[in-house]
């Protein structure tokens, strides 16, 4: 399928994060051996890893695929789905913790060494150095209608993707 698409002349594809699925991070770094071209959007899961451990992956992905990678953010996980996997926070409280998540993994980026104290997570002289460091950030996607999805997404996302619906629909969401 990704040969498929990158012959097609598509320049990404998202992987989507499902409770019975595999791991989108891994699906993309098989994918990205088989492709020259194709950007790959796994989407990330805020709790799935620290924020620390995700800048590593993302990076590592960067350096082998050439710069070929940008992550998908999911802010609308039904929170049952949440649970099950460990992550037991709720409403404002994980909106919170994704976003303090995003600028840890970004400072741990683009930072050496990068401290940071916040309400979720702690860094002490942390960042990425060496062979890991210099690489340009991912582009950041987002997706999701409601309020305070859209909150976030303003604060968090390079892009943000708008579902089916009608014109109307979409509009009223610009």
């Amino acid at each position: 399928m990704a040969h498929a698409a990158e012959v097609s002349g598509f320049d990404g594809a998202f992987i989507p994060w499902e409770v019975g699925g595999d791991e989108p991070l891994i699906i993309a770094a098989a994918l990205a051996r088989e492709t020259r071209n194709l950007v790959f959007v796994p989407e990330i899961q805020p709790a799935s890893a620290t924020p620390v451990y995700l800048a590593k992956m993302a990076v590592t992905f960067q350096r082998f695929a050439r710069n070929r990678f940008a992550w998908k953010l999911d802010l609308e996980l039904d929170s049952a789905v949440r649970r099950a996997h460990g992550d037991f926070l709720e409403g404002e409280e994980w909106f919170a913790r994704a976003e303090e998540y995003i600028h840890v993994a970004k400072g741990t980026w683009t930072t050496h060494p990068f401290d940071f104290r916040g309400r979720f997570y702690d860094v002490e002289r942390g960042g990425l150095a060496g062979p890991l460091s210099g690489l340009p950030l991912p582009r950041i996607y987002t997706s999701g209608r409601s309020d305070r999805v859209l909150q976030a997404a303003d604060k968090l996302a390079d892009v943000h993707l708008l579902g089916p619906g009608t014109v109307e629909d979409v509009l009223s969401q610009a």
